[in-house]
């Protein structure tokens, strides 16, 4: 008879106040999926407990106890876990990113599963704030590390490329896009005369989605424009804000996709983009930035726009303003279709633990 299966989850990122958008909405998703049909296991959490667990439910498990340091001590640490627990499977389910602290050690004594988000360290070269992670020692060991791994759960096909440019070993490359639930039975055709967007780093492109909107509320005086989220100190919007945009938390997020007239996701880069499905899944219209990323998820259901240009932009929101409830059917539609992709995907997922399972 097979002896259990252990497993290591690195979940150090619950920490970094990573917990509800990106890499730990994500996060959530997949693991919540996961857990349940897993082969016989014994699971073993590196993390706070108070941290994770009031984000996502983990079944019981070992807690090993994580306190923040930096990179060079968390190599140490990570290496003495591994060899202090012995597991089957170590999965990190952060790599790649721009945060010190989180990241691969050089010791890869179990089957080792990676989780890379998005490879904008690397590729993102016209956002200054990269430029310091870039040239450093870390992000150099980290691009050794990665080699050592077996196995590589990308966000996106765009992220698997990108990774494979810039690591030629044979490692396993799998796509996993995370299950955000069913779609919603009921949503409203006939929406409120506002959109929403979501503020936070550089790349969300928040000035000038707000100088868009300004452009488009010319001809539209009855529109007004909330903004989620705290703007990247290096944008400025001081002087592009009329007075029919707001600024609100993220604490109606879910409310305002329901109810708004469209959601307004501009940025120039993404791994994969979970705001713009969220959306879909409640029927909400989109205007999305024309980038490759975008349109692998969420194909013709969604209003593309040049993100780097006002005026395209404002195009956008006429577009969805002429005829939201065309908008609101397509994107319930695509929706369905990305599930059932990221269904079969999930089964891939799946089978890599399995397999591992089985050769115990």
């Amino acid at each position: 008879m097979p002896k259990k299966l252990r497993i290591i989850w690195d979940l150090r990122l619950y920490s970094l106040g990573y917990a509800q958008r990106g890499i730990g909405a994500y996060t959530s998703a997949v693991i919540s999926r996961l857990q349940s049909r897993l082969p016989d296991h014994e699971l073993l959490v590196i993390g706070t407990r108070k941290d994770i667990e009031q984000h996502i439910h983990i079944h019981p498990a070992r807690w090993i106890s994580y306190k923040t340091g930096n990179w060079k001590t968390d190599i140490i640490a990570l290496t003495l876990i591994i060899l202090r627990f012995r597991p089957d499977i170590v999965h990190h389910w952060c790599v790649l990113g721009p945060l010190y602290q989180l990241g691969i050690g050089p010791v890869h004594k179990a089957f080792t599963i990676a989780t890379v988000f998005d490879l904008g360290v690397e590729f993102w070269q016209e956002l200054p704030f990269l430029s310091a992670r870039r040239a450093s020692w870390y992000w150099r060991f980290q691009k050794r590390f990665i080699q050592g791994i077996q196995a590589s759960l990308c966000i996106s096909e765009q992220t698997r490329g990108d990774l494979q440019k810039i690591d030629h070993s044979h490692s396993r490359r799998i796509v996993v896009y995370p299950y955000l639930g069913e779609p919603a039975e009921r949503f409203p055709i006939h929406r409120e005369t506002y959109f929403v967007t979501l503020a936070g780093s550089r790349n969300k492109n928040t000035a000038r989605t707000i100088r868009g909107f300004r452009l488009f509320s010319e001809a539209h005086s009855g529109f007004s424009l909330v903004v989620l989220g705290a703007v990247a100190p290096d944008e400025d919007i001081s002087s592009h804000v009329p007075e029919s945009v707001r600024f609100e938390s993220m604490s109606r997020y879910r409310y305002h996709l329901e109810h708004c007239a469209g959601l307004l996701f501009c940025s120039t880069h993404e791994g994969l983009g979970l705001p713009p499905l969220e959306a879909l899944q409640l029927g909400c219209p989109v205007v999305a930035s024309d980038i490759p990323v975008l349109h692998e998820t969420l194909g013709d259901a969604v209003v593309y726009v040049d993100p780097r240009s006002v005026s395209s932009i404002a195009a956008g929101m006429d577009l969805l303003a002429e005829n939201p409830k065309a908008w609101c059917l397509k994107a319930s539609g695509q929706y369905r279709h990305y599930l059932g992709i990221a269904q079969r995907q999930e089964s891939e997922l799946v089978s890599l633990y399995s397999g591992r399972h089985r050769q115990q």
